[in-house]
């Protein structure tokens, strides 16, 4: 993962914390309902890259719990995307 992937990864990570706090949920439940480690969760809110899956997944789990907390992270998975496949 480089630099500007790492700041687009801290970006969504802060984004789903919020929306997460926002609908008062925590950590255990958002796991529970979604079937994601909650060591996976919290990995992902605090951009702990070396806790975190391979791009595709990282990516697939951003688009499930953006979904279950209707938020929109379209864009932001889109820079994701668009880093990993430059060389920095």
């Amino acid at each position: 993962m480089n630099e500007k992937q790492f700041k687009v990864l801290k970006q969504i990570g802060q984004m789903i914390r919020e929306a997460r706090e926002k609908d008062s949920l925590s950590i255990e439940s958002l796991s529970k309902n979604l079937y994601i480690p909650k060591e996976r969760l919290i990995a992902l809110e605090e951009a702990q890259q070396q806790n975190l899956p391979e791009m595709v997944f990282i990516i697939g789990m951003i688009r499930r719990i953006s979904d279950y907390l209707k938020i929109d992270s379209t864009e932001l998975i889109y820079q994701l995307k668009d880093n990993s496949l430059s060389p920095n």
